[in-house]
C-alpha cells in the first residue's frame, strides 16, 4: 500500500474517498455542515466512535466521497483510538471498492499521522494465505492530508523517504534538516 503526506486543502483532494473525523457534540466541518446537521438530527451519526456516514458527489470536493467517522470524546482519542478508528474505516471501505483514500489529519501531528497509517495498514491486512480463492479488496494508497504549514510532518516525510539510503547519505541528509 502506498502512503503519501500531502499539504492541499480537502476541498483540492482527489480520491475516492475523504475520510474526515469528528467528534461528538460538535459540527466543526463547515463545508458539510448542513449535511452534518440532519445527519445527527435524524439519530444516524452523533460523532461516537465507530460511526461512519458516506456523502457520495460531495458538492464542492473532488473527491468521489466525503467520509465522516466518529471520534468521540476529543479529550479521549489518543493513538489508540486513531488506529482503532483508521483500521476499521481501511475495512469497511475497502470492502466498498475504495482504492484511493485520503486522510484528513486536521490538527493532529506526526503522532497522529503514524497511528492513521498503522491502522491503515492493519485493516488492509487479509489472512488469506492458506485460502485457494484469493477475492479480497484491498487498499491501494492511503494520503495523509496535512495542514500547508506543518512544517513537522513535512521532515519526518522526508526521513522516511530517506530510510533504505546509505548510512553515509543520510548522515548528510540529516546534518541538513538539522
Amino acid at each position: 500500500m502506498e502512503t503519501k503526506l500531502k499539504s492541499q486543502s480537502l476541498d483540492q483532494v482527489e480520491a475516492d474517498a475523504l475520510v474526515v473525523v469528528i467528534f461528538e457534540d460538535t459540527a466543526d466541518f463547515a463545508p458539510a455542515k448542513t449535511w452534518l446537521d440532519e445527519l445527527k438530527t435524524s439519530g444516524e451519526f452523533s460523532g461516537k466512535p465507530g460511526e461512519m456516514a458516506i456523502l457520495h458527489s460531495p458538492a464542492g470536493f473532488k473527491t468521489k466521497r466525503l467520509v465522516v467517522i466518529g471520534g468521540g470524546k476529543p479529550e479521549k482519542f489518543d493513538g489508540i483510538a486513531t488506529r482503532r478508528a483508521a483500521g476499521s474505516t481501511v475495512r469497511a471501505l475497502k470492502q466498498k471498492g475504495i482504492k484511493t483514500l485520503a486522510w484528513s489529519l486536521g490538527n493532529g501531528g506526526v503522532d497522529t499521522a503514524e497511528a492513521v497509517i498503522e491502522g491503515a495498514i492493519l485493516g488492509n491486512y487479509e489472512p488469506d494465505a492458506f485460502k485457494t480463492k484469493k477475492d479480497a479488496k484491498s487498499l491501494d494508497a492511503i494520503h495523509l492530508i496535512a495542514a500547508a504549514s506543518d512544517v513537522a510532518l513535512e521532515k519526518a516525510e522526508i526521513g522516511r523517504a530517506h530510510v533504505r539510503t546509505p548510512v553515509t547519505f543520510l548522515y548528510l541528509v540529516c546534518r541538513l534538516l538539522l
